[in-house]
């Protein structure tokens, strides 16, 4: 399984750090979404996911484990979690929602200066391409 783990499974992003595999979790850390607990089960799923389906990203799952701050307990993510402990966080909804939250990650992270490093761009790329396009068609024709 160590051999799989070049990339976050969320995202789909090169790891920077090394990954560690427990008895039943598997954890690492990536600066696009912090740390994340995924359970062995779950990360097998999800590599199978991955081998039917190559660059298959889990940008929901992957904004909650970012979004929570760093005094927040980090849940684990399984298969139970996928299907309804989501549920529990705030998940930005429709084009407004998730434009809204985008813009406000983005002033967060160093846009108030309108300027980003490339790091960041990427992870906004990653993460929300769709969005981002959308978002930058409708302030260009304005």
């Amino acid at each position: 399984m160590n051999n799989y783990f070049d990339r976050c499974l969320l995202t789909n992003l090169p790891l920077d750090t090394g990954v560690q595999i427990g008895i039943n979790n598997v954890e690492y850390y990536h600066m696009a979404v912090g740390w994340v607990i995924i359970g062995r089960l779950m990360a097998r799923i999800i590599l199978n996911e991955k081998d039917a389906e190559p660059g298959k990203t889990y940008p929901d799952l992957a904004g909650i484990m970012r979004n929570l701050s760093q005094d927040e307990e980090r849940p684990i993510i399984t298969n139970d979690f996928r299907k309804d402990g989501y549920k529990k966080y705030v998940v930005p909804q429709g084009f407004d929602g998730r434009a809204n939250h985008l813009l406000n990650y983005i002033n967060k992270t160093g846009g108030i200066d309108r300027t980003l490093s490339n790091s960041i761009q990427s992870t906004i790329f990653q993460l929300a391409s769709q969005e981002m396009q959308m978002i930058s068609a409708a302030c260009s024709s304005n």
